[in-house]
């Protein structure tokens, strides 16, 4: 088979052919225009003299065939993980795809297909062919009708991209001597392979694809340089008709056409008839037409990022290859442990679940699952849910002890945890707050409240730290709701304010990396005085169809949004398991098999479950619930989202190094009363914890005897632990600094009269706490009931407390 041969050498060439550059031949098919333009001009009643003006009319009015090349085609974005394994082709739905190919990596089958179909003599004829044209003409003419055919490969191509619109539709003479100049000029510029590669990649396939490389991938599901004769045949048949020949929605049609161009090929010297009748009797298999996406919500999140960065023409005109920071087998995963943990809870009416996962270190998002199913409609499966704005629960809690902790509380410090009501708004009642488990567990520290989640020491903290200082180091963490500080009160600090869990997982990276904020700059158009200045990174580099970098993310240092030491004692708190056995027990699902620090938020009605927490190199969380706000059934965050955490932490760092949170410079350690928070002297029952330096206690609780009515004096100068007549299991301390006041015991006492003497010992007043019998837990309420109404239930710091002069002491009144 010469003719298969040649062709073959043909394409194994890049360089122009010789006809192409050879004086002789372009003379020649100069003056095959000129007879077809004198042709035409007779065909439309014109003198033959006017044949020469009119060529050099049309010649000199045309635009210069250079437009094939600046054509603004629209190329489709191919979207990658970090890996660079395909996540998505993102191409205009109202246009179609475009795969850009290069002509050597593409079959030769569809090569010879679509020669034999379109121009079975392109690499010979100078860009048009007179014999076809003129036999058109002849054709069209005598049926009285305006002729159609004879359009070689380069003057299809000069229709598509250098015609206007309308005048590609059109069916005039004016139009083919047009193409027909326009050819021939553009094949004296660029060499036959050239040609045919712009060709085959600015060709429309149907089903919304443009070019052979979009065709192959839409039908088969494969590159172009993988196409064998059958299917090569298939897509070189296509072109002619593509609405009408789908292959996927008219078969028979395309087959029929199929076989037509497998003909076509062996008349032309192509394909022998025995490859030809194989590939006629070769069963096709289709791709299914769906859309190829893997993780959709952080596909259309880079995509929302794109159109905002370079516009909606360029993302999906410009051909961009886009490289992302997800980590496609640890999304997976995550998928999986999503959904294998809600079969477990779908009793508790729990339906869906979001996770984000990043690395602290760098703030690239390495997993955004945003729903348990993207294609499930009665979950909501498409709306991400990590982007979604719900309320966190107790997941700010750690902010707001970190502003406490900055203004010289620390993790040992007490407070009490017990009813209070707190003044509402204008015209608003008392907010009552109160724990999960209806509990109150009296003076604990701030080590255990934090860690246990109790909720009315968080509440306490917020109303002394300041609402706005609360919402002023979440927006500057990465929070980006919250904007409208007439709308929260106290119930902030318990998730009283719908968030993100992508801005949490943020935020909580800083917590992570000592207060480092790291991540991909706000844009300057989108920044708000206030706000955070980085975001969390999704992608790594964008270059356009030619390769130019449009723009690549390049690590800065970072913003310090708060001192190391400070995000050392929330780390340190959040990581003590024994500290949270009051709410968790020993050994819950926020303990990893390495160092980590976690906590959970349960929203009221159980509308909302979040885990967020952290390790040295990955930090994630954790949302359940429903998309469409209904309430789950009893299930606390811990053993929904909790769960799924843990087993998602656990299979993501397996197989990594293990590393410690590290104690910055800055903080120390001093062993303090577990009773008081002040420095344990002899006898007196301590803890040793962190505090910043130069901020430890210098106060020291000393147990000294004290005189009881009903006890034996102890040996003078002996100390001892005494009882006294109203307090009996607390000791009385005293302080070696003579600066210090004893806090006056005021409880059964009657309100005014409690205040009278708490402000006779120097000390103030604050407001007044009142509770009713079902305030206070079961155990005490017989105490509770042998107090009379409008006397001091309880009171704090407690009675016998050393401390400074003007200290605020809170009491707790029996309604009366």
């Amino acid at each position: 088979m010469r003719r298969v041969q040649a062709a073959r050498s043909l394409r194994q060439s890049t360089e122009p052919k010789k006809a192409n550059s050879a004086a002789g031949c372009w003379l020649k098919a100069g003056a095959a225009i000129l007879v077809l333009t004198t042709l035409m001009l007779l065909f439309l009643g014109f003198a033959a003299g006017a044949a020469a003006a009119a060529y050099s009319y049309y010649a000199n009015s045309l635009p210069s065939p250079e437009r094939v090349i600046q054509h603004e085609t629209f190329k489709s974005a191919m979207i990658y993980d970090r890996h660079g394994t395909l996540l998505y082709e993102a191409w205009d739905p109202n246009a179609g795809r475009l795969i850009e190919g290069v002509r050597s990596q593409m079959s030769p089958h569809l090569i010879d297909a679509t020669l034999s179909t379109e121009d079975p003599n392109f690499y010979e004829n100078p860009g048009f062919d007179i014999k076809s044209i003129i036999r058109a003409a002849w054709q069209n003419l005598t049926n009285n009708r305006v002729m159609s055919g004879s359009s070689t490969i380069t003057m299809q191509l000069i229709r598509q991209t250098v015609l206007d619109p309308e005048e590609r539709l059109s069916q005039t003479y004016t139009r083919k001597i047009k193409e027909a100049i326009l050819a021939y000029q553009l094949s004296r510029t660029y060499t036959k392979d050239q040609i045919l590669q712009m060709y085959l990649n600015e060709i429309y396939y149907g089903n919304n694809s443009y070019g052979v490389e979009a065709a192959a991938e839409s039908y088969f599901g494969k590159s172009a340089k993988d196409l064998d004769l059958a299917e090569a045949a298939m897509l070189a048949g296509l072109p002619s008709s593509p609405v009408n020949l789908d292959p996927i929605t008219n078969y028979r049609g395309a087959k029929q056409r199929q076989e037509a161009v497998l003909d076509l090929m062996v008349r032309h010297g192509y394909a022998t008839p025995l490859d030809a009748w194989n590939a006629k009797r070769e069963k096709l298999n289709f791709a299914a037409q769906e859309t190829e996406i893997r993780a959709p919500h952080f596909v259309w999140y880079v995509r929302d990022q794109l159109e905002r960065r370079f516009g909606r023409e360029k993302l999906y005109s410009g051909g961009l290859r886009v490289s992302t920071t997800l980590d496609l087998p640890m999304q997976e995963m995550a998928e999986n442990v999503a959904r294998s943990q809600l079969e477990k809870i779908r009793q508790n009416n729990a339906n869906n679940a979001a996770i984000v996962a990043m690395d602290p270190k760098t703030a690239e998002i390495l997993v955004m699952v945003g729903s348990a199913d993207y294609y499930n409609a009665d979950i909501d499966g498409q709306v991400n849910m990590a982007l979604a704005e719900r309320q966190p629960g107790s997941t700010l809690k750690p902010f707001t002890y970190l502003l406490a902790f900055s203004k010289g509380m620390a993790p040992a410090s007490i407070i009490v945890d017990e009813p209070r009501s707190f003044p509402g708004g204008a015209g608003q009642p008392d907010y009552r707050p109160k724990n999960h488990d209806n509990r109150f567990l009296g003076p604990i520290s701030l080590r255990r409240a934090l860690a246990g989640s109790r909720n009315i020491p968080a509440v306490l903290i917020l109303q002394r730290v300041g609402i706005p200082n609360l919402l002023d180091l979440l927006h500057q963490a990465g929070i980006t709701t919250l904007t409208d500080p007439n709308r929260y009160g106290l119930a902030l600090t318990l998730g009283g304010g719908e968030v993100k869990l992508l801005d949490m997982v943020y935020a909580y990276s800083s917590l992570a990396n000592y207060g480092l904020q790291f991540g991909a700059p706000v844009p300057a158009n989108e920044r708000q005085p206030g706000y955070r200045e980085y975001e969390p990174v999704a992608i790594t580099k964008v270059t356009d169809a030619d390769g130019k970098v449009l723009y690549e993310y390049k690590p800065s240092a970072g913003k310090q949004l708060f001192p190391p030491q400070l995000a050392f004692l929330i780390t340190n708190v959040l990581s003590d398991d024994e500290a949270r056995v009051d709410t968790y027990g020993r050994h819950s699902v926020l303990e990893l098999s390495r160092p980590d620090a976690a906590k959970t938020g349960t929203t009221d009605d159980y509308r909302d479950g979040w885990t967020l927490g952290y390790t040295p190199d990955l930090v994630a969380g954790v949302w359940i619930g429903n998309a469409d706000n209904e309430p789950m059934t009893n299930i606390l965050a811990v053993a929904g989202a909790g769960k799924i955490w843990h087993d998602f932490m656990e299979a993501a760092i397996k197989d990594t190094p293990v590393h410690d949170f590290l104690v910055p410079p800055g903080v120390v350690k001093a062993t303090v009363s577990r009773r008081t928070g002040l420095r344990a002297g002899p006898g007196v029952p301590g803890v040793t914890d962190w505090f910043l330096e130069g901020m430890a206690p210098t106060e020291t609780e000393i147990l000294t005897p004290t005189p009881s009515p009903t006890a034996t004096p102890a040996p003078t100068g002996t100390p001892t632990r005494t009882r006294t007549p109203v307090r009996p299991t607390q000791p009385t301390p005293s302080s070696v600094s003579g600066d210090r006041v004893v806090v006056p015991d005021v409880v059964r006492l009657p309100e005014a009269e409690a205040r009278r003497r708490i402000e006779a010992a120097g000390l103030r007043n604050s407001f007044t706490n009142y509770q009713s019998e079902q305030d206070v837990a079961p155990s005490s309420r017989e105490f509770f009931r042998s107090v009379p109404p409008g006397s001091v239930l309880s009171q704090s710091p407690p009675a016998g407390t050393l401390v400074a002069p003007g200290t605020t002491i809170n009491i707790a009144v029996r309604k009366q």
